[in-house]
């Protein structure tokens, strides 16, 4: 895939499976955003004649990602700036149901069904009690973690998060990755981009992938021999 007139990722294959949590690291410009949202399909592959994405869901191959982004949720910087920067003061209740629909601000009122399914999101990121408070009232690591329960509440397979921990103290840094450790646990996988920064990167039990394209972890998940599993997209490029 081109970015201008220089290739930001080329000849990449990446294959993911329930539980796994993965950190890719590297220098601005090294890609990491490019490819979380090329395997979410937010941008398409540059025209080459060699060009291939394919989707493993459900026993299924797919070469277009439309069925496989119901089951990816991104997160990137851009989505708690949008809040500052428009002045959206939602309740934190409402926040998270406009990932029910995937728009920026609540398009209808919720049903019970809708409410019971934010309310089990905000639970899962220890949050609860705060769902009828006001967003831009919170800290950035509670924003943070709203913004993750809005991912969840469509319980995705796979979580593509962006600079997350980025503008974080030590403390919120440390409950979020705790969040994320206990959603792969039970089989969301989280896939997390990161700056090369001064902050600690997450346990030992991710696998942590250097951009350009080097494993300094973990080494035998860059390159697994065992078949993808039926329940999180394969993306390749």
């Amino acid at each position: 895939m081109r970015r201008g007139t220089r290739w930001a990722l080329r000849d990449v294959s990446l294959m993911l499976h329930v539980g796994e949590r993965w950190l890719l690291t590297g220098r601005n410009g090294s890609g990491k955003t490019m490819l979380m949202k090329l395997l979410r399909g937010d941008v398409w592959p540059t025209p080459t004649g060699r060009e291939q994405r394919l989707y493993r869901l459900d026993d299924e191959t797919h070469g277009q990602p439309l069925a496989a982004r119901e089951r990816i949720a991104y997160l990137g910087p851009e989505a708690q700036d949008k809040f500052e920067r428009y002045e959206w003061n939602l309740r934190v209740a409402d926040v998270v149901a406009t990932g029910l629909t995937d728009s920026d601000l609540p398009l209808e009122r919720q049903t019970r069904t809708q409410a019971a399914s934010v309310m089990r999101a905000l639970g899962d990121v220890r949050l609860g009690s705060l769902a009828r408070r006001r967003f831009l009232t919170l800290s950035n690591g509670q924003r943070r973690r709203v913004l993750l329960a809005r991912l969840l509440v469509r319980r995705p397979d796979l979580l593509l998060l962006d600079e997350v921990l980025n503008g974080l103290d030590a403390r919120a840094r440390k409950a979020f990755v705790a969040t994320l450790e206990r959603l792969s646990s039970r089989r969301t996988a989280p896939c997390c981009g990161r700056s090369n920064a001064t902050y600690a990167a997450p346990s030992a039990a991710w696998h942590w992938l250097v951009m350009p394209f080097s494993c300094s972890r973990t080494c035998s998940a860059c390159a697994p021999t065992s078949s993808p599993s039926n329940n999180v997209p394969k993306a390749e490029k």
